[in-house]
């Protein structure tokens, strides 16, 4: 096998491949988007399951899962450090390395996951904060409860995830992503609705699915990482020992992402249960389900993020900024075309996707008249929403590229000040103060995320990302020359 250190790509491949070209960053990312596309099938099959147990659900269920990925967004954005480290000591050909750091986030991501289940006792004084109706609030626990104890299953397959990621082997990552989506979509449809011997459960079963398919995934990834291929290639059961200067470099590079992304799902938190929700039942199934819509378009650029991540570590690492832009310049290029694609679709079959989302919900004249006007409201949302999606799929891409060279505070810092300055305030305003009410928070979306675009473009035209040491905390590893 070729080591690392004789091949210039990071994905191989039977015939050469262009460094940075149009087929690497595909080979790469198709696998990723892929995996994360069935992830958001998984979401939208298991929001329709829900829709059909009474009004309100799908509202509860996605405020309640919006609150969930607070926790996980934080955890998972240090989690995601495991890539640019793993790739660039993967291109300087120290394979073992990489596993170092997989097992720091492993040691992490056990500590967090289970300091977390304390909060379970405490999740009906938790969402009786939020001031929904006392029904809605008994839906957001019933999910919670179960939904909360996945988070260790979740954080330690995504350290494993990110070390795979970083070693560009994202069709395993998209084989165990896709069977254990799979699995939860049938554990749902059982558990919801208790069919054959599985008790009737409602949306306490979709947070029973996701509990124990998560935890399938997290054994799969774990095994592979273990006795799979990798773990003999570097030497991953000879790599467990705890380690100060690798933790800290995890941290420092990390902990950025983790609060940012941790900090961003707050805010959407805020929009759909604080502002939105408060407009009334039919405001909140409505919002739940174009926020739950809008996954298909900016879900599956996670994965095309990582693997600019992956790519642009491997490149940096190799001192070989040129061919870093050059990757980031495809992976645009992909972005723009998927969301200018997903755009025309949301914003001519808007009424068609909202129509389907319900079709579990009708059961009579006064929940027909109901499903009109959450029909109507998000319509509109989803149309508002195709406006912006470009500049949605832009700042992905550009912050997984950021994230390749170590570059994480500076993006976290300016989303946050955007998010908490421009966007939450003018939500606010628009639908509170304003007759377009729901509308006007979506108004306030496209303005935010326009903006965050902006300055996202530039810093990616700066060189300050590209000369980042993620390994300053260590002394034996030497910067690559640009």
């Amino acid at each position: 096998m070729t080591a690392p250190h004789d091949r210039e790509t990071l994905v191989l491949s039977s015939r050469p491949l262009k460094p940075g070209g149009m087929s690497e960053v595909l080979r790469l990312s198709i696998p990723g988007m892929a995996a994360a596309a069935s992830t958001v099938v998984m979401s939208l099959t298991n929001s329709v399951m829900v829709a059909g147990v009474e009004t309100g659900a799908v509202g509860a269920v996605t405020g309640a899962a919006i609150m969930f990925h607070v926790l996980t967004a934080l955890c998972g954005g240090l989690l995601a450090a495991i890539v640019p480290f793993t790739s660039q000591s993967y291109s300087r050909g120290d394979r073992q390395d990489g596993a170092r750091y997989a097992w720091q986030g492993l040691y992490v991501a056990l500590a967090l996951g289970l300091s977390t289940l304390a909060l379970v006792p405490w999740l009906p004084q938790l969402f009786a904060l939020i001031g929904h109706t006392p029904e809605v609030q008994v839906m957001e626990v019933a999910y919670t409860q179960y939904r909360l104890p996945s988070l260790v299953f979740f954080l330690v397959g995504g350290a494993v995830y990110s070390f795979f990621q970083g070693l560009g082997r994202t069709k395993l990552i998209m084989l165990v992503v896709g069977v254990t989506n799979l699995l939860n979509i049938v554990l749902n449809y059982l558990l919801i609705y208790g069919i054959g011997p599985c008790p009737k459960m409602g949306v306490a079963g979709a947070g029973l699915a996701a509990l124990l398919s998560q935890g399938v995934a997290c054994l799969w990834f774990l095994a592979a990482f273990l006795w799979g291929r990798a773990a003999l290639e570097n030497a991953v059961r000879r790599s467990l020992a705890p380690s100060w200067s690798r933790l800290k470099g995890l941290l420092r590079v990390g902990l950025p992402t983790g609060c940012q992304w941790s900090l961003d799902v707050l805010t959407w938190a805020i929009f759909h249960a604080l502002m939105v929700g408060r407009l009334g039942p039919r405001e909140y199934d409505a919002n739940g389900a174009v926020l739950e819509i809008t996954q298909i378009a900016w879900m599956p650029l996670m994965g095309l993020g990582q693997a600019a991540a992956s790519l642009t570590g491997w490149y940096l690492g190799r001192g070989r900024r040129d061919i870093a832009r050059r990757t980031v310049r495809n992976t645009l290029i992909i972005s723009t075309v998927y969301m200018l694609a997903t755009a025309a679709l949301m914003f001519f079959l808007a009424r068609q996707m909202m129509e389907a989302f319900f079709v579990l919900q009708n059961k009579g004249p006064e929940s027909g008249a109901d499903l009109a006007a959450v029909v109507a409201l998000g319509v509109v949302a989803l149309r508002i929403a195709a406006a912006f999606q470009v500049f949605d799929g832009t700042n992905l891409t550009l912050m997984g590229a950021l994230r390749g060279g170590g570059d994480t505070l500076w993006p976290a810092v300016v989303q946050q000040i955007l998010a908490w300055l421009l966007f939450l305030p003018l939500a606010w305003f628009l639908c509170f103060r304003t007759d377009l009410r729901m509308a006007g928070a979506w108004w306030a979306c496209a303005a935010y995320l326009t903006l965050l675009a902006a300055f996202m473009y530039g810093r990616y035209r700066g060189t300050a990302w590209m000369k980042k040491n993620i390994f300053k905390d260590r002394a034996d590893v030497t910067p690559a020359a640009p």
